[in-house]
């Protein structure tokens, strides 16, 4: 028997969950000598959703560097550089007689349901996995040979319908294997979290035999049938598929089911308090023990210590970059062949700067960025995080999650290290102020995983939700990266352009501040960041932009929009000096659109605002507006959004 292992984009780490359980079932040698490991690098999505450039090469550069780690220790491990992801998993599988596919559980919503669907019609198929061209599945006929038993504690109420549960069950736009556009998207371009040793018998319909289903979004944690001996196989055979299996994430600090547990009952489900909770049970920056345990320096969040302004001249250390290897240089020629395909072809050109290249591509680089950001920019991080500076792209930010959402760095780890750096008991930490400390821990140890516990708790509905009812196509200089008028989105553009990075200011304040303030349609704005942003995971999207960004999820997860004139950015950054626009004017030609957009987002909605309480104070600003005055601003906000119409 050989045993496979797919391993996806976002785990690229040998504390993957699948690798040291099979250690221990078959001992080390063994798992080397009887287990292969399968890593696919595919180019099909880039026709439906095409990356930012500097994204491409991250993604492929740390996955053939990932294989090369995992032959260095001696695993047999497989890299196919192909277009369909389904077809080369059928090939492999077929070539190497895999009989069980072990799979972490993937971080993505979309991920699962479409491997099982690639598992559960492989049969109907073609009988060559080989073959180039699959026609589509044959959905009447015998059952297929594709199962994954239900762990007994799932009720009847958990199983259901892989199709029923899908988001996408309505398109009409499926592959040969049946997968949506949306569902290749992200298998090609995600990877795989561990969650859950279950297993489903499905029929050849896709839909769940009686007696078994699939989990939903909070699926049992239960250790399943990994250990003893395995069982005899049948020879090799292009029709039948392998027994998928699946693993708890190894990804996450909070598995699902705990982070449901957690949010079970309560009214409000604010990060604050998710936050708190983390610190206690992981035992993050507390001091004493037991009952009288209490948060490091007597408070929790040191917050209001990390808003200054930036003085003139602010500037950062020096980020650490790294020259390519031959393995990027190569991954760069990819990228490069694949834009003059696009051109050959009429397609409009991939987004952002090809070169020059920079980021980690392995997890020895990634501590080095991790051990430079402890060296040069943890004791300055905190009070100047919310600041944005023309020329400073990156000032003391960490530079860390494009490494931990692919799996080089796990989030515990940085944690502690930096706990092991920063904290005050430290020899070397007396320069770290703890409001620093506290500040980039929160970012990891309670954004990070709130977001990703959200987005599963809140459920497939939740990348649809659409509270103001915002219509209005993306203007063109967003997919241009550029050539909007306004300085401060400009720069913060042309940062993104060069390196497919802006920080978390820059994204809420500036890129999704103006989309909630225009109406910009919240899906198409979420589509954009995915496909932008170096760190862009389709769970960090949905909740930091349709959530946080254009509170299109009604307040699900924040208390109210984040909505700022222009007063916001000026006092935050150093944009708006040498603008076009006057930001100080709220009407007429010279105004600055984010005061004038703001004015008529509240008159718009006002009827909405006025029930939350947060936003009282502004509403009542607004009712004190001349009339006269009010309807200028509108005039002005009406004239700027026509003229970015497409």
């Amino acid at each position: 028997m050989t045993i496979g292992i797919l391993v996806l984009s976002d785990q690229l780490n040998q504390r993957h969950a699948v690798l040291p359980l099979l250690e221990e079932r078959f001992g080390a040698s063994d798992a080397r000598r009887h287990c292969r490991v399968l890593l696919i690098e595919s180019s099909a999505p880039l026709e439906r959703m095409p990356l930012h450039r500097q994204r491409l090469v991250l993604l492929w550069s740390a996955l053939r560097h990932f294989v090369v780690e995992l032959r260095e220790a001696g695993w047999q491990a497989d890299h196919r550089e192909v277009e369909s992801f389904g077809g080369a998993l059928r090939a492999w599988c077929a070539e190497h007689g895999i009989t069980e596919l072990h799979a972490m559980e993937p971080a993505d919503r979309p991920v699962r349901e479409a491997l099982e669907r690639i598992i559960s019609r492989w049969e109907s198929s073609n009988p060559d996995p080989r073959a180039p061209d699959l026609p589509a599945p044959d959905r009447t006929g015998s059952k297929s040979s594709a199962a994954y038993q239900t762990h007994p504690d799932q009720t009847r109420s958990e199983a259901i319908s892989p199709e029923k549960n899908s988001p996408e069950k309505n398109s009409p736009e499926k592959n040969s294997l049946g997968l949506t556009s949306r569902d290749q998207i992200i298998l090609d371009q995600i990877s795989l979290d561990p969650k859950t040793l279950e297993q489903t018998t499905l029929n050849q319909n896709g839909h769940a035999e009686p007696g078994s289903g699939l989990a939903r979004l909070r699926p049992p944690r239960f250790a399943g049938s990994l250990h003893g001996s395995p069982k005899p196989t049948p020879e090799p055979n292009f029709g039948a598929a392998p027994t998928l299996i699946w693993h708890p994430s190894s990804a996450f600090l909070w598995s699902r089911e705990e982070f449901a547990t957690w949010a079970h009952g309560r009214r409000q489900l604010r990060m604050e308090l998710f936050y708190r909770e983390g610190r206690r049970r992981f035992g993050v920056l507390m001091e004493g023990e037991g009952p009288s345990v209490t948060p490091l320096g007597g408070q929790w969040n040191f917050d209001h210590d990390n808003r200054r302004s930036p003085t003139k001249g602010l500037a950062g250390p020096t980020p650490l970059w790294f020259e390519p290897d031959t393995i990027t240089l190569e991954v760069i020629a990819k990228v490069r062949r694949l834009d003059a395909s696009r051109d050959s072809r009429g397609l409009a050109p991939l987004p952002g700067d090809l070169e020059p290249f920079g980021w980690a591509v392995s997890r020895h680089q990634a501590l080095a960025v991790l051990e430079h950001f402890i060296a040069t920019r943890l004791a300055g991080f905190g009070p100047y995080q919310d600041a944005m500076v023309s020329g400073q792209p990156t000032l003391w930010h960490s530079l860390l999650s494009p490494f931990i959402n692919l799996g080089l760095l796990h989030p515990l780890e940085v944690i502690q290290r930096l706990e092991q750096a920063g904290h005050p008991s430290a020899v070397a930490a007396t320069a770290v102020p703890l409001a620093s400390l506290e500040g980039v821990i929160r970012q990891i140890l309670g954004w990070r995983e709130y977001t990703h516990g959200l987005y599963h708790w809140l459920g497939p509905t939740y990348p649809h939700l659409n509270h103001f009812q915002a219509s209005r196509p993306l203007p063109a200089w967003l997919e241009q990266l550029g050539c909007s008028g306004m300085a401060c989105m400009d720069t913060v553009l042309a940062e993104l352009k060069a390196t497919g990075y802006a920080h978390h200011i820059q994204r809420l304040m500036v890129l999704a501040n103006y989309g909630l303030l225009a109406g910009l349609d919240p899906q198409a704005l979420t589509t954009w960041f995915h496909r932008q942003f170096i760190d862009g995971h389709d769970w960090v999207m949905q909740t930091n932009v349709i959530g946080m960004g254009l509170f299109a999820d009604g307040g699900r997860l924040a208390s109210k929009p984040y909505a700022a004139s222009g007063n916001y950015i000026n006092r935050m950054s150093t944009y708006c000096k040498g603008c076009r626009f006057n930001v100080k004017q709220r009407s007429g030609t010279d105004a600055c659109p984010f005061n004038s957009l703001y004015w008529d987002f509240l008159a718009r909605h006002a009827d909405q605002l006025r029930a939350n309480p947060r936003m009282g104070l502004v509403i009542k600003q607004l009712d004190r507006l001349p009339p006269e005055e009010l309807a200028a601003i509108r005039a002005t906000a009406a004239a700027h959004l026509m003229a970015q119409a497409p």
